[in-house]
């Protein structure tokens, strides 16, 4: 259960745990079976992906903010 909890807070979906989890070491090392490496770097590849476009995201979200507060007038006191 340890294994598959690490595996999940890696961030890696059921569906790859399910392929990496016969790889895996009581300590939750993964070997290098076939296919579990392409697996992991596909995974990993999503992720930055996913990344890139959250910071995209808040940078857009950041910018309207921005110009919005710039066309407020002052706060009355």
């Amino acid at each position: 259960m340890l294994r598959i909890r690490a595996l999940l807070a890696a961030g890696l979906p059921t569906r790859v745990i399910r392929h990496v989890l016969p790889c895996t070491t009581d300590e939750v090392d993964v070997q290098p079976c076939p296919g579990v490496l392409d697996a992991l770097r596909a995974q990993l590849s999503d992720l930055d992906r996913r990344a890139a476009e959250l910071a995209a995201a808040r940078e857009v979200l950041r910018d309207t903010i921005a110009n919005a507060e710039s066309r407020m007038g002052p706060t009355p006191a």
